[in-house]
């Protein structure tokens, strides 16, 4: 007997989705999405809506309002129930923005909210202490970049500028500028610099144009010379 009464709640319940409207599930959903994110503790997200059990809409000027009486489900409701009805009002202007309205907040068992904060509080510990060894990571590869741009300097210091990309000698130059450094070490790695910028542009060129750069007098002058060099090197 108890069986056969459950099925004809399931059948009442299912004849009930069916007739109504979609736009009236697709803002009872809304309002549930919403009221979802609404508790301290995080409980309201075991909310979902079962159904709508009756609406009405009335217009006003420039909004609709969607009175509804909205069937939600937690296995957390403090009257023991798998189930309560609420009475929400959606309101929807022109443009399809949506507010809520609900008569009551549901109310929830103590020990479940409690259960619910700790969660919370666990979680929170577990993402500060995820994030302070990214922390730690970050100081790790900040100590390992002020080793490597050591090297570099030294390298730089020594003049082999050959040895380091772009990025290296960036690093050098950053590094002298802001301690004030060597200003010849400082100006032998700004033209190391630009002459790869420059050399990486005539090289676009061929034969015929790197001539012409080469051999025109009012060309810049290191222009001159990375053309003639890039030409000797082609030559041998």
């Amino acid at each position: 007997m108890k069986n056969s009464i459950s099925f004809l709640h399931f059948l009442l319940f299912l004849a009930k989705t069916i007739a109504t409207p979609s736009n009236v599930l697709s803002h009872a959903q809304a309002f549930t999405d919403h009221i979802r994110t609404l508790s301290d503790s995080g409980i309201y997200t075991t909310l979902t809506m079962r159904g709508v059990e009756s609406y009405e809409v009335t217009e006003g000027v420039n909004f609709e309002n969607f009175n509804m009486e909205v069937e939600l489900r937690s296995p957390h409701f403090k009257s023991g129930k798998g189930s309560e009805i609420f009475d929400v009002v959606v309101m929807v202007d022109v443009d399809g923005r949506r507010s809520f309205a609900i008569d009551r907040f549901p109310a929830m068992k103590e020990e479940a909210v409690e259960e619910f904060w700790v969660r919370k509080v666990e979680g929170r510990k577990e993402r500060r202490a995820e994030l302070y060894g990214k922390f730690r990571e970050l100081g790790r590869a900040e100590e390992e970049q002020h080793e490597l741009a050591m090297i570099n300097l030294s390298e730089a210091e020594a003049g082999n500028f050959a040895k380091m990309d772009n990025t290296e000698i960036l690093y050098v130059i950053d590094k002298i500028s802001q301690s004030g450094g060597d200003e010849k070490l400082l100006k032998s790695a700004k033209a190391v610099l630009t002459e790869r910028y420059i050399e990486g542009g005539l090289r676009q060129h061929d034969s015929l144009g790197l001539n012409r750069v080469a051999n025109d007098v009012s060309e810049d002058p290191v222009r001159r010379r990375v053309a003639r060099k890039i030409l000797l090197n082609e030559m041998r």
